[in-house]
């Protein structure tokens, strides 16, 4: 892992795997290929202010990506609340809106516990579910994190201009440089905006569709924020994305579904 300015890191590691003895607690992990989901945290303590600070992600010998914000979700258990929050950057100190992606089995009935330290009111947004491996399933290719959008770049089709207030743009992401085929069902991608100010919300869908009435990130202080997200291929491989208000979008990706 590798930060950029003055930052503390949290990380829960919830290892994936079947079947053999689980690793007793504060027992070394074998060094093997497994996948993990890491629930990250970061605040920037710089002059003891809040600012922006980036958190970058990769295996350890594979050398680090180019610049690609980490992914953060949150692997539950069933009955069990975990020690990492949810939330963007571990919790709120100013009662802001905060958004993030996580992946979290179904408990007893189907149903998930949430838990809050303080009053709040709360929105859920569901975009998929995985089921039992059977006919039609898919499965998942990881890629080297790869940047596929940029809008700080050229103008282009990937690239700038910046986005306006009210617009939305279809960016075909097999068409990008990262090598996902146009055969892709659906993409796992980190979105991230840095607004020039006040960003009511973002909102991505598969090209084709009708925008849901749902937001993947907010940015109501104008700060850099990311999020995850898997979202389906729309029309010719392509995802829309559309902003209340103006602010730059980077569209990174580690993996698509086929």
């Amino acid at each position: 892992m590798r930060a950029e300015g003055l930052t503390e890191l949290t990380a829960d590691i919830v290892p994936t795997c079947t079947g053999g003895t689980p690793t007793p607690g504060g027992v070394q992990i074998p060094q093997t290929d497994i996948i993990v989901y890491l629930n990250t945290q970061v605040a920037n303590r710089q002059f003891g202010t809040w600012s922006d600070a980036y958190l970058l992600l990769d295996e350890p010998g594979s050398g680090l990506p180019n610049a690609v914000a980490t992914q953060t979700m949150c692997a539950n258990s069933n009955g069990i609340c975990p020690i990492a929050a949810t939330g963007l950057g571990g919790g709120l100190s100013g009662g802001d809106y905060s958004g993030n992606a996580a992946i979290v089995p179904a408990g007893s009935g189907g149903a998930v516990s949430f838990y809050a330290t303080n009053t709040t009111d709360l929105v859920v947004d569901i975009n998929g579910y995985f089921a039992a491996p059977g006919t039609g399933g898919l499965n998942f290719y990881t890629v080297t994190p790869c940047r596929i959008v940029d809008t700080r770049g050229a103008d282009g089709t990937l690239g700038g201009p910046i986005m306006g207030a009210s617009t939305t743009r279809t960016f075909p992401l097999s068409q990008g440089p990262c090598g996902i085929p146009d055969s892709a069902a659906a993409y796992s991608l980190n979105m991230t905006v840095k607004p020039p100010g006040y960003l009511g919300f973002l909102t991505l869908w598969p090209t084709g569709d009708a925008q849901p009435v749902v937001s993947t990130l907010n940015a109501l202080e104008g700060q850099l924020v990311a999020n995850a997200a898997l979202v389906p291929a729309g029309t010719g491989g392509a995802v829309n994305v559309f902003v209340t208000n103006a602010t730059h979008v980077v569209i990174d990706t580690n993996g698509y579904f086929q």
